[in-house]
């Protein structure tokens, strides 16, 4: 579910003219605990810079769950860099295997 919401998010940015670059490493079929979570991306024009990380939720109702230990680092890496980083949220339909149109985020 995840690489259908990324996909869907990269493109809807892309659109706008932004240049997305591919920050964290892919470790979902990986046994290991992460030391320092990174957010999923960068997106990038010549006036605007930012950082996101996509949670892919089969509801609505799940928007806003993110893991505190992700939420900690995010918040390190904002200050540290002083870059915004956002939480964006996809709804997938978990059956179609496709995105519904209904995205949410938040600031970090």
């Amino acid at each position: 579910m995840h690489d259908i919401a990324s996909e869907y998010v990269i493109q809807k940015y892309s659109k706008l003219g932004y240049r997305i670059i591919e920050l964290g490493v892919d470790l979902r079929d990986r046994e290991v605990q992460i030391e320092n979570d990174v957010p999923d991306y960068i997106a990038e024009t010549d006036k605007d810079l930012f950082c996101f990380d996509i949670k892919s939720k089969t509801s609505i109702g799940y928007f806003g769950w993110v893991n505190k230990r992700a939420v900690k680092h995010y918040r390190k890496l904002a200050e540290c860099c002083d870059v915004q980083i956002y939480i964006i949220f996809v709804e997938i339909n978990k059956m179609k295997k496709e995105v519904t149109g209904r995205i949410g985020y938040c600031s970090i």
